[in-house]
This record gives structure tokens, sequence and C-alpha cells, in this order.
């Protein structure tokens, strides 16, 4: 399949699960998904039907694909926390504040996804599997550093929780309608007409003969090597939580190719670019464990 055909077949699975109709949406993404981001599209929408397996299945094969998916992380806690297995969902929001790489947050909007994953919500997330994990002070020291990273108004509801010790909260999750959706120049580039043929190369003209690779170049090159090492975030992209607070001893029983280093108090290396390589609705609730709500802020599991 070429690249055009697979970029209109997202488009095609994107329209369908904007109109709900998101069993021709997985039968439309099962013709690409041999790319992260799409078995990641597949696990939202398996996650949206209630079929929670499914959806973690798929977000395994997305970190099989890319180990640095931190999002696909998230988003299985967040499946294997609505089927009752705690205890899974305590590796996964583990992993996914290991994959944070010591940010506050993640924005994967240049992505495509539109979405910024913050670690105070992830921290939010593996307090709560601690607590009901029957653990909860180790639940409650994990809400007590989740509250000092907040960011948005959204995340006041930590507060909440803190004084009401938890009960009756439910994780945080991707909003609604939040999937991988294709860039929006390539989608425009689809219908563009080509007037004028191929170009052709008729000559490179080499601007640094004078001094040739070794020139500026490799000087370069060598000052990003000896500058690699050092951390030039600013202060408030750092999150406290996710450059100290990762649990080294959790382990998921699933990953196998995804398997974070051996030593996890050392970060897992910065991932590629990405180069876009061709690479929920509202849930009922229910009694245990409480249902996600809709949109991306955690709350009541009774509202």
């Amino acid at each position: 399949m070429s690249l055009k055909q697979e970029i209109e077949t997202w488009v095609q699975a994107i329209t369908h699960y904007d109109n709900n109709e998101f069993d021709e949406s997985l039968k439309a993404f099962d013709g690409i998904s041999d790319t992260s981001k799409i078995l990641f599209n597949c696990g939202v929408i398996h996650a949206t039907l209630g079929e929670h397996d499914k959806a973690v299945e798929c977000y395994q094969r997305a970190v099989r694909l890319d180990q640095y998916l931190a999002v696909a992380y998230f988003q299985q806690g967040v499946s294997n926390f609505l089927v009752g297995d705690f205890e899974e969902a305590l590796a996964n929001f583990n992993d996914t504040l290991l994959y944070l790489r010591g940010n506050t947050y993640i924005d994967y909007e240049q992505l495509g996804l539109k979405f910024k994953l913050f670690s105070c919500e992830v921290l939010f997330n593996r307090g709560l599997c601690y607590i009901y994990l029957q653990q909860k002070e180790a639940g409650m020291g994990d809400l007590s550093y989740a509250v000092k990273e907040k960011v948005t108004p959204d995340h006041d509801v930590i507060d909440e929780a803190i004084r009401e010790q938890a009960e009756g909260y439910t994780v945080f999750s991707i909003p609604v309608g939040v999937v991988y959706r294709p860039n929006s120049a390539k989608v425009k580039n689809l219908k563009t007409k080509d007037y004028l043929g191929k170009a052709r190369l008729i000559a490179s003209f080499d601007t640094n003969t004078s001094t040739g690779f070794a020139g500026p170049e490799m000087k370069r090159n060598r000052a990003a090597a000896i500058d690699f090492g050092r951390d030039d975030r600013p202060l408030e992209n750092i999150s406290f939580a996710a450059s100290n607070l990762v649990k080294p001893d959790i382990r998921s029983r699933t990953r196998q190719q995804s398997e974070p280093p051996i030593n996890r108090n050392l970060f897992p290396p910065t991932p590629p670019p990405d180069y876009d390589q061709p690479l929920r609705p509202t849930m009922t609730s229910t009694q245990t464990p409480p249902r996600t709500n809709s949109g991306q802020m955690s709350g009541r599991a009774d509202s």
C-alpha cells in the first residue's frame, strides 16, 4: 500500500470514528495497523466499546513498536484499572512515569494526538491503584506528590481527593474523541494536482568545497557530542515525581520487547524524532472499579 493510500485509509477510519461508527473504524484501521499510532487508536476504540482486554492488547502491540510511547502505557493502565486489575495498572502507570523521562508533561499535539500527558495525573493514577490494593499509605503518598505538580485547573480534583482520602475517585484518562489524526498538510496534499511533472536533479553543488565535511559540520557535531549529557530544560519542565519516584521493583506481567532498562534510576534515552512514518465517550459507572470520567479530568465515581 502506498503512503497516499495509507493516509486515505487513515482519514476514512477517523471519519467513521467521529461518526461513532466504531466497528467500521476498526475495520479500516486494521488495514494499516502496523504502526504504534494506529494501534493506539485501535486500543482507544476498543476501550470505548468496553472491550478493555482487546484495548490492552493493542496498547501492548503499540509499545512493542515504540517503547517510548508513554501515553500507551498510560491508557493501558486505565483499561486495566477499569477491569479491576489494579496490580497490572500500577505497573503500567509506573512505566508511564518512567517514560516521561523526568518531564512535567509530554505534549503529543505535534504528533497528531491533541493531548498533554501530565506527571501529576500519572502519579495520581498510580496512587489510586495503591489505594485499591489496600496500600493506602503508599497511595496517599503518591497523591501528596501529585498535588505539588498540578498544572491546570482540572488538577484541583487532586486536592479534593486528598481531603476525602480518595474515597470514590477514579483515574485520569484521555478526553473523549482524542485519537491520533493524520497530518493536515499531508491530507491536503492528497488532493493537489501535479501540473509540472517530476523534478529532475541536473547538477548539485557542495557549499563546503573549501573545507569539506571535516570543516564546520564536524566541529558542530563534536560540540553537540560534548554537550549531550547536559540537561538544559527549564526547571519548571522538570518533574520531581518523574525524576525520583519511579519504583524500580514494579514489573508488568505482560511487557516483553518494551522492557525498560534494568537500572530504573536511569532515564531511558530520548526517543528518536517522529517523522509520521506510515507507520471515549463517557463510560457508565459500575460498583468496582469506578469508571473513568469522560474528558481528561478525574473525579468522583458516583457523579
